[in-house]
C-alpha cells in the first residue's frame, strides 16, 4: 500500500479503506471488459461465497431463506445466478447423498471422502430443490411483469433462446412454447429501474463530495472556514459512502454494474426532488392564494355581520323608544276648527229671471245708450269693484214712472263714465 498508494496514506485514510478503494477500482476497471453474462459470475464461481453457503445451508430454512432473497437478491441476474449455482450444488449434493447410501446398504468398509461428508452434512438434495422452485417461480414472475432492466435484457435473451434451442432439439414442446413466451415478454420489457437502499443517504454523501471537489479547485487561500470544516471530514464522508455502498449493493453484484446503476438512481432522485420542490412551491403558492381569498372573504362577512349588528341594535333602540312613548300618558289632541271660507256675495240681476221677449221704443234708446258708453270706454263695473272701489251711495230719489225716466234719459248730461256722478246706473226696466 506505502508503494502503491503513498499519498493516499500519507493525507491520513486507513490502510483498509485504501486496500477496499484498490480492489474496487480493479472491479471497475475489469468489469467493463467482460461481457454481462460473464460479469454475472464472479471468479471463481459463487460456490465458495459466503452469502451462497449461508443460502443453500440446510439450517437455512424456508422463510429465512425467503427473506434474504427479498433484502440482498432483487435483481433477476443475481437470483438466476443464485439459482444455476444451487442445480450445481444439488448434483454434487445427489451424488454424494448416493454414494453415502449405497456404502451404507452394501456395507463397505470404505466410506466418503471428506468433501463428500461435508455435502452431505451441510446440504440436502431435497431441501435444495425446494429453494431453487422459489426462485424460479420468482424469476417467471419478474419475466411476466416486465422486470428486467436495460442491462439484463440482452443476457437474459441470449439464455432464454439458448433454452429453446435445447428444448427443440429434446422435443420438449410444452418447454418450447413456454420459453417462446419468455422470450416474447421480455423483448418488450427493458425499462425497469432497480432500486438503490440508503439511496437518500448516499445522495447526501455524494453532494458533500461533490462540494469537496469544487472546494479543492479553489486556492487555499480562498477557503472560508466552512469550507476548511467540509475539507476536514473528507475521510470520514469517504468511510460512511464505501461503508453505505457496500450494505447498498445487492449479493453477488459486481461493483461497476452497482456503479453503474448507483449513478442512475442519483439523476434520477436529483430530478424527482427537483420536481418535487416545484410542486411543494406550487402547492405553497396556491396554498397562500387560497388563504388571502379566505381571508378577505371573512373580513367581508365580518364587516357584513357588524352591519346587521348595527342595523338590529338601532332597531332595537328605535323599538324601545317607540314602547317608551307608548307607556307615557298621551295628551289629548286639539281638534283645530279650519277658518272658514269667506264667501263673496255676487249682485244678482233680478231681470235676469224674468224674460221679457218684447221690446219697446225705451228699451231700443236704452241699448243704444249702453252701446255708445262701450264704445266711449266705459263698462258696467262688477259687484266686487263697487264694493271694494265705488263710496257709499247716497240714498235715492223716488222712482219716477217708466213712462217719464225713459223720456228723461237722453235729456240728462251723462258723466264720462255714462252715468251722473255718485250715481249707479240705473236698473233696467222691468216688464208690467
Amino acid at each position: 500500500v506505502f508503494l502503491v498508494c503513498p499519498s493516499l496514506v500519507s493525507i491520513g485514510l486507513p490502510v483498509n479503506l485504501v486496500l477496499l478503494g484498490l480492489s474496487r477500482g480493479l472491479a471497475e476497471f475489469e468489469a467493463p471488459l467482460r461481457p454481462m453474462a460473464d460479469v454475472a459470475v464472479a471468479p471463481g464461481g459463487v460456490e465458495n461465497d459466503s452469502n451462497f453457503l449461508k443460502l443453500a445451508a440446510y439450517k437455512t430454512e424456508a422463510d429465512e431463506f425467503k427473506s434474504l432473497v427479498d433484502e440482498h437478491l432483487y435483481g433477476y441476474s443475481q437470483k438466476k445466478l443464485v439459482v444455476d449455482a444451487l442445480k450445481e450444488l444439488s448434483k454434487k449434493v445427489e451424488e454424494a447423498e448416493l454414494k453415502q447410501s449405497y456404502a451404507k446398504n452394501l456395507g463397505k468398509k470404505k466410506g466418503l471422502e471428506e468433501h463428500e461428508t461435508v455435502l452431505c452434512n451441510l446440504y440436502s438434495t431435497h431441501d435444495l430443490k425446494e429453494k431453487v422452485q422459489v426462485l424460479n417461480t420468482q424469476l417467471q414472475a419478474m419475466i411476466d411483469q416486465g422486470q428486467i432492466t436495460h442491462e439484463e435484457k440482452l443476457y437474459v435473451l441470449d439464455n432464454l433462446r439458448t433454452r429453446c434451442e435445447a428444448a427443440k432439439t429434446a422435443g420438449k414442446e410444452k418447454l418450447q412454447e413456454k420459453l417462446q413466451g419468455n422470450i416474447t415478454s421480455v423483448s418488450k420489457a427493458g425499462g425497469y429501474i432497480l432500486d438503490v437502499k440508503n439511496l437518500k443517504e448516499l445522495s447526501t454523501f455524494h453532494r458533500q463530495l461533490d462540494a469537496i471537489a469544487v472546494i479543492e479547485k479553489k486556492p487555499v487561500k480562498g477557503h472560508t472556514p466552512s469550507d476548511k470544516e467540509l475539507l476536514a471530514k473528507k475521510t470520514e464522508i469517504l468511510a460512511s459512502v464505501w461503508s453505505l455502498e457496500e450494505r447498498s449493493r445487492m449479493w453477488f453484484e459486481p461493483a461497476a454494474v452497482f456503479k453503474q446503476r448507483l449513478q442512475k438512481a442519483l439523476e434520477a432522485l436529483a430530478i424527482a426532488e427537483a420536481d418535487q420542490r416545484r410542486r411543494e412551491e406550487e402547492e405553497a403558492f396556491e396554498k397562500q392564494r387560497r388563504e388571502e381569498e379566505e381571508a378577505i372573504e371573512r373580513r367581508r362577512l365580518e364587516a357584513l355581520a357588524k352591519e346587521e349588528a348595527k342595523h338590529k341594535q338601532m332597531l332595537a333602540k328605535l323599538e324601545a323608544k317607540r314602547a317608551e312613548e307608548a307607556q307615557k300618558p298621551q295628551k289629548p289632541v286639539v281638534q283645530v276648527a279650519k277658518p272658514k271660507e269667506k264667501k263673496k256675495a255676487k249682485r244678482v240681476d233680478p231681470n235676469a229671471f224674468f224674460v221679457h221677449h218684447r221690446s219697446t221704443l225705451a228699451d231700443a234708446e236704452a241699448e243704444e245708450a249702453a252701446a255708445e258708453g262701450e264704445a266711449d270706454g266705459w263698462r258696467e263695473p262688477d259687484a266686487d269693484e263697487e264694493e271694494e272701489e265705488a263710496p257709499q251711495p247716497t240714498p235715492a230719489a223716488p222712482s219716477k214712472p217708466a213712462a217719464s225716466a225713459a223720456s228723461s234719459a237722453p235729456a240728462a248730461a251723462p258723466s264720462s263714465s255714462g252715468y251722473p256722478t255718485g250715481q249707479a246706473a240705473p236698473a233696467a226696466p222691468t216688464s208690467p
